[in-house]
């Protein structure tokens, strides 16, 4: 493993294969090894002083780093008479994005998520991370993390192009229907219990 710092100044960037315009922003992660695993992030400090890093939870870690902000918006109505099936979790570009739970990574992308992830622990568990402004470097389908490995970074692709950046994440026990996700993300990234 080694230390990344990645420095990005307004301007172009290329994230996941995507041309990208980004906001200044400094990251610090440790990347891939040799083996393709994904190493642990860390971030700056959040604006309570707390560390912007993921800051697990148990055998789970808050899906993006600080500072950002949530509230519960599930069933909420979306276009096309769907309804909201996850939790929108507000932060800037390029946020660091963690692993909730040890899983196996799929790479996707559609035109309403944009470039997309899941995660499948190894109980069934899946978790869809949606909007992101592009993957972590060395991760790709069949990558391997544990709880708070850095995974990608937060943007506004898919359908989200003309709202604020933000995380799309749901949660889907057993790998079935999605439930609420938002006391999952509460209890990860605010240490409430869900």
């Amino acid at each position: 493993m080694k230390l990344l710092v990645v420095a990005v100044a307004a301007g172009l960037v290329m994230a996941g294969g995507v041309l990208l315009l980004a906001p200044v922003a400094i990251l610090a992660a440790t990347v891939a090894s040799p083996s393709g695993e994904v190493g642990e992030a860390s971030g700056a400090l959040a604006a309570d002083g707390t560390a912007g890093g993921p800051g697990p939870v148990g055998d789970v870690a808050c899906p993006i780093g600080r500072p950002h902000h949530f509230t519960d918006t599930w069933g909420a109505p979306r276009s096309g008479g769907r309804t909201h099936k996850g939790v929108d979790i507000f932060a800037d570009t390029g946020v660091p994005l963690y692993a909730y739970r040890a899983g196996t990574v799929r790479l996707t992308s559609s035109r309403l998520g944009g470039i997309s992830l899941w995660i499948t622990s190894e109980g069934g568990d899946r978790y869809y991370y949606a909007h992101l402004a592009g993957y972590a470097p060395g991760v790709r389908t069949g990558s391997r993390v544990e709880a708070g490995d850095l995974v990608g970074f937060n943007g506004n692709t898919g359908n989200a192009r003309a709202t604020p950046p933000h995380l799309h994440w749901e949660v889907h026990p057993g790998g079935g229907p999605a439930v609420n996700p938002t006391p999952y993300a509460a209890a990860a990234c605010r240490g409430a219990t869900p």
